[in-house]
């Protein structure tokens, strides 16, 4: 079996984790020459790793028993030591950032996420500033979708969680 040539380029997208439909087996998209736009990401796609792509088998593992999210890769080169993977937001809190602009601070509101990590339960979700997560963009575009979907008001000040964190107590 060959590999596939490792993609070049945006770090944090060559270390996004891709799982393999099959075996269910995470990659990074760099790792198996997956760049930004590939049909593969496509969440209605399949997405079949390089080892099952060349296997004779066609088991489908069941998805709760799947690997740990660590690059299955022999020759990785990015450590997953530390990180985490987002798996949505479930809330948000308003807080006030400080800005230097042209040597005095002015005040810019900003958020704090409540994140649902992948692998854990609601009651280990954190605060997080979007900095701290990956994409952040679709994930907080995932989130204002829930929460229309769920009727919150997110004009109102304070602290807007999903259905889903206020059960566990947030």
């Amino acid at each position: 079996m060959k590999w596939p040539k490792k993609s070049r380029g945006d770090e944090a997208f060559r270390k996004t984790f891709v799982r393999c439909d099959r075996c269910c087996s995470w990659y990074h998209c760099g790792c198996v020459g997956i760049a930004p736009g590939d049909v593969r990401l496509d969440p209605t796609e399949i997405y079949i790793c390089p080892i099952c792509e060349v296997s004779s088998h066609n088991v489908v593992v069941n998805k709760d028993d799947a690997p740990s999210q660590e690059c299955a890769r022999p020759d990785c080169d990015h450590t997953n030591q530390g990180e985490f993977f987002v798996e949505r937001i479930v809330g948000r809190v308003p807080r006030q950032d400080r800005r230097l602009d042209d040597d005095r601070y002015t005040m810019v509101q900003k958020y704090q996420w409540l994140v649902k990590w992948d692998g854990y339960s609601i009651m280990k979700a954190t605060w997080e500033n979007e900095e701290n997560m990956g994409d952040a963009e679709s994930l907080v575009a995932d989130f204002l979708k829930a929460a229309q979907e769920e009727g919150l008001d997110l004009n109102k000040e304070g602290i807007a969680v999903l259905w889903e964190a206020e059960q566990a107590g947030w």
